[in-house]
């Protein structure tokens, strides 16, 4: 158990440390080529002290279809097109508990009461349709690295 708590305040204490702002200057180099269509997103670039690399960011990217099919498995995205797609805006995300920020006891820990009210930001537009990919992908200069990367989704 005490375990278990230390590994959890250590990832709260590095985590704390990991955030940093970004800035969205223009639509990104890369398409990403899927069996439905193509999807270009935007470059992402984080201030020169962060020491982080920009990144390529694909928000939104649909992998299935509810629509009104409530608890069934989920269908096919919507046919196939020829344009590119341009994904830069976050989903819906799934139907969650939602933090009352009003209400958020200031008396929590610092940490606690800063990922509430982050998760409370996070969670505003919440829809059952909710079957979207948030891709963020490394880039070395203009181009983005495909080969023997992480891909964060």
């Amino acid at each position: 158990m005490f375990s278990q708590v230390l590994v959890l305040l250590c990832s709260v204490w590095i985590l704390r440390f990991c955030e940093a702002e970004l800035t969205i200057k223009r639509l990104g180099e890369s398409v990403i080529r899927t069996s439905q269509g193509n999807y270009r997103g935007v470059s992402v670039e984080f201030p020169q002290e962060s020491r982080l690399r920009k990144i390529e960011s694909f928000r939104g990217i649909q992998y299935g279809n509810i629509g009104g099919f409530r608890f069934m498995p989920p269908n096919d995205v919507y046919g196939k097109w020829k344009q590119i797609k341009i994904v830069q805006n976050y989903s819906y995300v799934c139907p969650q508990k939602r933090y009352d920020v009003s209400n958020l006891n200031r008396k929590v820990a610092p940490q606690v009461f800063h990922q509430r009210l982050r998760l409370s930001q996070t969670t505003t537009q919440q829809h059952e349709d909710c079957l979207n990919l948030n891709l963020f992908v490394p880039t070395k200069g203009e181009l983005m690295l495909t080969v023997g990367t992480s891909v964060l989704v």
